[in-house]
């Protein structure tokens, strides 16, 4: 009888995990430390040159405050708004996206010169005051270049927004109607690529506040899925894909005006 072949049966080896001395603890899990939130802040004219475009304004205002609201990446964070001219300059906030106030026909009330300097002033020593530790971004927008202020000059804005900049959690916007936005962006200290010109018609501003809306939320959004390790941005508008007009999808060349089809610019 031929001999019988016994097969030892195989077993994978067994790790054994690492036993604690007694009185040790294994390491605990460390919580992922919350970020903290963007803050929002818009410097919009309310010059006597703003009534032709007055409803247009107050309605793409409003929907760009819904459209940040709509965006997860924008949850919790404050938002300030400073609405500006020489009769009257007011900057409300900070407060909670989700309770900002929206626009009305009340109290948006167009008059006077452009004291746009001051304007931006006001608010970078409002925004100080909050002392955030999370990305600022403050989109300005004004279809009229500096004329009447009287606390700041061209300099010392310049200045302000340099060394903010200089800190890679601010990012400034500037939205220029009628204008060479570039040019005007950065005699105060605004990097090429985070300012946009724009036609102040109807349907420019509101392809100005959509534009405004889309690199706002591609900075918060950069911010969050970097886990704080990005928290600013030179190239606001490309960072947040916007290389096609969202009025009329006529393609952009940074540095240059874009017509669309209505007669509108950007």
């Amino acid at each position: 009888m031929p001999a019988r072949t016994i097969t030892k049966p195989t077993h994978k080896p067994v790790t054994k995990r690492p036993v604690a001395r007694r009185g040790q603890h294994p390491p605990k899990r460390q919580p992922t430390k919350p970020l903290a939130p963007p803050t929002i802040a818009v410097v919009l004219d309310e010059t006597g040159s703003m009534l032709v475009v007055k409803a247009a304004t107050i309605s793409s205002y409003n929907e760009y405050v819904r459209n940040l609201r709509a965006d997860k990446n924008n949850a919790g964070s404050r938002f300030a708004l400073t609405r500006f001219n020489t009769a009257r300059t007011a900057t409300e906030g900070p407060v909670d996206l989700g309770v900002a106030p929206l626009l009305t026909d009340a109290s948006y009330q167009p008059a006077s010169m452009t004291d746009l300097y001051d304007a931006i002033g006001k608010t970078i020593m409002r925004l100080d005051a909050e002392a955030p530790s999370g990305p600022v971004i403050v989109v300005i927008l004004t279809d009229g270049e500096e004329n009447s202020s009287k606390e700041y000059t061209r300099e010392a804005i310049q200045k302000l927004i340099t060394e903010r900049e200089a800190t890679g959690r601010w990012t400034f916007v500037y939205l220029g109607a009628n204008q060479n936005a570039w040019q005007v962006g950065a005699a105060i200290g605004v990097k090429g690529g985070n300012a946009m010109t724009y036609a102040g018609t109807a349907l420019g501003t509101m392809v100005a506040m959509r534009s405004a809306a889309a690199a706002t939320s591609g900075i918060t959004g950069t911010y969050h899925r970097s886990r704080g390790t990005v928290t600013g941005s030179a190239t606001a508008f490309g960072d947040a894909g916007i290389d096609k007009c969202l009025g009329c999808g006529g393609k952009l060349i940074l540095g240059q005006l874009h017509v669309c089809y209505s007669g509108s610019a950007r």
